[in-house]
């Protein structure tokens, strides 16, 4: 029976529920009464009968650990399906996401959900406090109670926090810290002449390699090495079009809100469509980016969440949810971080609307085609050995809320005159077939779209910090005291809940 009590006892200390279900800590707390009562009446033998219900409690909840063991076999089911690849703009009827697990409020949805007071949760907030050393000794110390218990995607985020954690320290032990954040926009971010049009058209073209090639188009560099150029796969005129739509006007508003994006020109060439960008000298953020000569593959998701977390703010208004950390890529020096491949976003809503997802659901804004749509695929594809999904996962999780840069948009919103020009110069670059009226009614349409989600943008990025245990706006990081972070507590769970729960 101790052996029970003491697996009992974890259970109810590591599993945190939705605020509207009863915990099996709380149901714990109703038996045994509060700490610790439970096994020191057992151990005493007080015949008060709590041996007994403490043994009925144990049948309920080798049950509900059951149940909760179906529910995360469930998740794994979801989570192969949210892996496969998805058809271009499917039409889908609204009634179809009430099938989507994790957009419905009533339904079964995948819950992260971290104790600030646990391992984990100490551990993120040494993290923060620069205390990398002791971060990922809590880290390894909780990754060997999920390995223990076979809870492998847990383990697997564990493994992930633990190596970043190691490459901060020996950055901070070798005195090497990130260059400071440039101030204004760099050159790769001024809009391209007609002389640079025309110096692309006349030079040789070269595709990259197949692993530096995205799922949407085909990259070349041109002869010389200062620009780029992107080949729409997408063989349907209308759906290449709404695509280099998103590219456009994501790079076009990134330029004018102050944030790095190599701005793109659409032009047709042989029935095709193309996106042209001045070259970034950088490389990918999810793949092998060094400070000096020492590689900060993952480290880099910490080193630049600050710039990760600002372009979100616009991502989020532009329905650009494929935010993953190899759509941005990072300048040679350091300094830099740039916002790439925009082909997902949605300024009109025009691929929302043919999915059936009304902008007005906080369900789908913060579900898979919204604020968490690279947490949920990602794990689903975490036992992947492709080491870019740990990638974007850790960069998802240093996310935080940045009211400065949601001040920036909500600034470019209210500016009606300068919104409208910039998404004029964009739309009339896409659509240089339509009259000037059509390009007013499809600026009209994007600002009134975009205008519609950032209504979403404070509560949605309140539950991201809740989500992440981020940075509260004005105030500090969602993190216990940093003292005694190091204390041994042996009998505490790591903290991470990561499965499919029933909601209340």
């Amino acid at each position: 029976m101790a052996a029970d009590q003491k697996e009992l006892e974890q259970i109810a200390a590591g599993f945190e529920a939705d605020p509207n279900e009863i915990t099996i800590g709380e149901i714990f707390a109703d038996i045994a009464g509060p700490g610790r009562a439970a096994p020191q009446a057992t151990k005493a033998g007080v015949q008060d009968g709590s041996t007994e219900a403490l043994e009925e409690m144990a049948e309920d909840l080798k049950t509900q650990v059951g149940e909760l063991e179906q529910v995360a076999r469930d998740s794994d089911t979801l989570a192969k399906k949210l892996a496969a690849p998805a058809p271009m703009l499917p039409a889908l009827p609204p009634t179809v996401l009430e099938n989507e697990l994790f957009l419905v409020r009533n339904g079964a949805r995948l819950v992260f959900k971290v104790r600030p007071d646990s391992m984990y949760g100490r551990a993120e907030a040494a993290l923060h406090s620069g205390n990398f050393e002791g971060a990922r000794d809590l880290y390894q110390r909780a990754h060997a109670f999920f390995m223990a218990a076979r809870h492998d995607r847990e383990a697997v985020i564990l493994t992930l926090k633990m190596k970043m954690t190691q490459e901060l320290a020996a950055l901070k032990g070798a005195g090497v810290v990130r260059p400071p954040r440039a101030k204004g926009l760099a050159p790769e971010s001024t809009p391209l002449t007609s002389q640079d049009l025309a110096e692309i058209l006349n030079h040789k073209w070269t595709p990259l390699s197949q692993s530096s090639q995205g799922m949407m188009g085909i990259m070349h560099e041109v002869e010389g090495g200062r620009y780029m150029v992107k080949l729409l796969k997408n063989e349907s005129r209308d759906g290449a079009l709404l695509e280099a739509e998103g590219e456009v006007v994501a790079a076009r508003l990134a330029r004018e809100l102050g944030f790095d994006a190599p701005v793109v020109t659409m032009f047709e060439k042989d029935g095709r469509i193309y996106l042209a960008s001045r070259r970034i000298d950088g490389d990918a953020l999810g793949g092998q980016v060094k400070i000096g000569d020492r590689d900060v593959s993952l480290a880099q998701a910490f080193l630049y969440r600050d710039e990760l977390s600002d372009h979100r703010m616009l991502a989020y208004v532009l329905g650009d949810f494929d935010r993953h950390a190899s759509n941005y890529m990072v300048s040679r020096d350091g300094t830099r971080v740039f916002a790439i491949d925009a082909g997902l976003a949605d300024p009109r809503g025009a691929v929302a609307q043919n999915r059936g997802i009304s902008l007005n659901n906080p369900e789908a804004v913060n579900g898979a085609f919204g604020r968490d749509s690279i947490l949920l695929n990602r794990t689903g594809q975490i036992m992947s050995k492709d080491p870019k999904i740990g990638r974007d996962l850790l960069a998802e999780l240093a996310l935080s809320y940045r009211p400065e840069a949601a001040q920036r948009v909500e600034n470019l919103l209210n500016d009606q005159t300068r919104l409208s020009a910039a998404l004029k110069e964009a739309y009339t670059n896409v659509y240089p077939g339509k009259s000037a009226a059509e390009i007013d009614k499809m600026v009209t349409k994007a600002a009134r779209t975009m205008t519609q989600r950032f209504e979403h943008l404070g509560p949605s990025m309140e539950g991201l910090i809740d989500r992440n245990l981020g940075r509260r706006p004005g105030g500090g990081w969602i993190f216990p005291a940093t003292r005694d972070l190091l204390l041994p507590r042996e009998s505490e769970m790591p903290g991470i809940l990561l499965l499919t729960r029933r909601a209340a």
